[in-house]
């Protein structure tokens, strides 16, 4: 197994110790103390016992001393040090502080220098942010842990160092999973709560030269301050994924960057099933769909009605765009809308049935009956609204023209009661065929009937109302053979 992958790209000094003698040793080792091969060497003679004794201690766990240097570039100064054990008799040694000038040199490095420099611009950096660095051995030891946000749970950066991670955090808890999956081979991407703190992690197997996982190397970015819109967002993402609908955003490139909505469910799917798919490549054999993404990919939001796998779906598509008001992609909405248009469909043929039901009524009850050459009768039965009284004058109005009537009687024998709007429904019909050149006429008029006639100051020409329908009948008879004859 090669050790020496443990400390690729770490700023602290690190050495691995077998009895005395320095076995390995990292890059910042080198730098800070220089080749040395022996451990209590490289401390001042009167600190040598110090050191001895920590080696005989972490026999049985991680021990902390301070020693002063006895060589390298910061010969006589007194360092903190954390020894532990890994295994027979050799030890894992880390320099904890003062940081020697050559080990990190980003301490000490310009803005020029930083801005030319990748490494030096990233150990700027993480002294900056609330992050989490840690390495953790096959076994479980923690053999790196530093960044300022291990302050959230009170830690120092080192503390943990030499502590098994498997034993020190619950099986149940987020980090020990987490330790075990990415141990196992599995690179682990993810954002997770754990006692009221928020974050979002990265972690990754180191393999050997042997491609055996020998560690695993993470990192961990506090959100704490934003976990409140974070646990928004997830109460969102429940909310949607608990409605009957489909919720989806579509890059312009066509790749899906969300799913969501209990209506995936209909498809098979499950939510976040269709991220990172190409929507032109799933749905290449249905143009409306492909044909509906380029509309809203082309800035245009609108709503449509799409038969869909033997549903029907009401879709909204709205652009997505980015601070300059470019299209980067589109987000729709879909519900399943089949039974409401069922329904729809179903109430729209049942108000057509009953408006031909109820012109059917109208005719049988209002009809327009020729019962002598150029003399027309329209039995009025019951209420006289403005609908009926409109059917009435446009059937009535129509066979005037259509037979070239004389007269047209009204008879209103059927109608015990009229109401101001009825009467002057009446007189609206009357003047329509007066002016026609038909002559209208009355009849059966109620008494109740022309008290309401009088009282609207209704004025029927004289000689144009009779109490019954056969007189009025007679005058038109008279009038047709006087003038036939």
């Amino acid at each position: 197994m090669d050790r020496t992958l443990f400390f690729h790209g770490c700023p602290d000094p690190l050495a691995i110790v077998l009895g005395d003698e320095i076995r390995e040793r990292n890059a910042a080792w080198t730098e800070a103390i220089g080749p040395a091969s022996s451990l209590v060497a490289s401390f001042a003679p009167e600190d040598h016992a110090a050191v001895r004794a920590a080696l005989a201690g972490a026999a049985s766990g991680p021990v902390r001393f301070e020693a002063r240097l006895a060589v390298g570039g910061q010969r006589g100064a007194s360092m903190r040090c954390t020894l532990w054990p890994a295994g027979a008799e050799t030890h894992y040694l880390r320099l904890d502080g003062p940081m020697p000038a050559a080990a990190a040199p980003h301490a000490a490095a310009t803005p020029a220098e930083i801005a030319r420099s990748k490494e030096k611009a990233l150990l700027w950096l993480f002294d900056r942010m609330e992050v989490a660095l840690w390495v953790i051995g096959r076994d479980g030891t923690i053999l790196l842990s530093e960044g300022a946000a291990l302050a959230r749970y009170g830690l120092e950066p080192g503390q943990l160092v030499g502590q098994n991670a498997l034993q020190i955090y619950p099986p149940e808890s987020q980090s020990t999973k987490t330790t075990v999956r990415v141990l196992a081979g599995e690179s682990v991407r993810s954002a997770y709560a754990e006692d009221e703190q928020t974050w979002v992690q990265e972690c990754h197997p180191l393999h050997d030269e042997n491609g055996e996982v020998f560690a695993q190397i993470g990192l961990a970015l506090a959100l704490s301050d934003h976990a409140g819109q974070m646990r928004q967002a997830h109460l969102l993402m429940q909310i949607v994924n608990s409605l009957p609908l489909c919720v989806w955003a579509v890059r312009s490139d066509g790749i899906c960057t969300l799913s969501a909505g209990k209506s995936l469910a209909r498809f098979g799917l499950a939510p976040g099933e269709l991220v990172g798919q190409n929507m032109y490549d799933r749905y290449a054999y249905n143009p409306p769909s492909l044909d509906a993404f380029r509309r809203a990919l082309a800035g245009e939001s609108f709503t449509s009605e799409d038969d869909f796998e033997g549903a029907i779906w009401r879709n909204s598509y709205y652009s997505a765009l980015d601070g300059k008001g470019d299209v980067t992609g589109l987000f729709a909405v879909s519900e399943d809308i089949t039974e409401r248009a069922r329904d729809e469909r179903r109430m729209r043929e049942q108000l057509a049935l009953i408006q031909a039901q109820k012109q059917a009524i109208d005719q049988l009850v209002s009809p327009v009956l020729e019962v002598w050459q150029g003399v027309l009768v329209v039995p009025l039965i019951g209420e006289i609204g403005s609908e009926r009284a409109a059917v009435v004058t446009e059937r009535l109005l129509g066979d005037v023209v259509r037979h070239g009537a004389r007269f047209a009687i009204l008879d209103l024998t059927g109608i015990d009661v009229v109401d101001t709007n009825a009467a002057q429904h009446m007189f609206d019909i009357m003047r329509g065929v007066n002016l026609l050149g038909c002559t209208a006429l009355v009849s059966g008029i109620r008494p109740s009937v022309a008290t309401t006639m009088v009282s609207l100051g209704i004025d029927i020409p004289a000689g144009r109302t009779f109490s019954t329908l056969a007189e009025a009948l007679r005058r038109c008879m008279r009038s047709v053979e006087v003038r036939g004859g």
